[in-house]
């Protein structure tokens, strides 16, 4: 019994640190490996960055500068409004709809009165 648990416990350990080195919450992975076991452990291998690369959509580390699929550097202090939210897609100046996906443009930036 005693490395039955011994072995669950290094399963939550494992997928914490699998689940944070590719961005996603540790601690949430922890109680999942914890619970699962082996296959919290598998689950963890499949985990995905909630941090998206806004040119190529790919999962990238919250801490990334360069998206490792496209290449392109990632400026997270970039006005928000200049990326699509549906799809990441870069947009023209003063665009009411993407012209990638076709979704409403939603302007994150503050109303300013003249």
């Amino acid at each position: 019994m005693g490395p039955l648990v011994l072995f669950w416990l290094l399963c939550g350990i494992a997928a914490s640190f699998i689940a944070s080195s590719r961005g996603a919450n540790g601690c949430l992975w922890a109680f999942l490996g914890f619970l699962l076991g082996p296959i919290g452990l598998l689950m963890a291998f499949a985990s995905q960055s909630a941090w998206r690369c806004p040119y190529c959509q790919s999962g990238v580390h919250k801490d990334a500068t360069v998206c490792q699929r496209c290449g392109r550097e990632i400026d997270w202090d970039a006005d928000d409004d200049t990326f699509c939210t549906a799809c990441g897609n870069v947009l023209t100046e003063g665009a009411a709809f993407c012209g990638k996906c076709g979704k409403p443009v939603v302007s994150t930036a503050p109303k300013t009165v003249d």
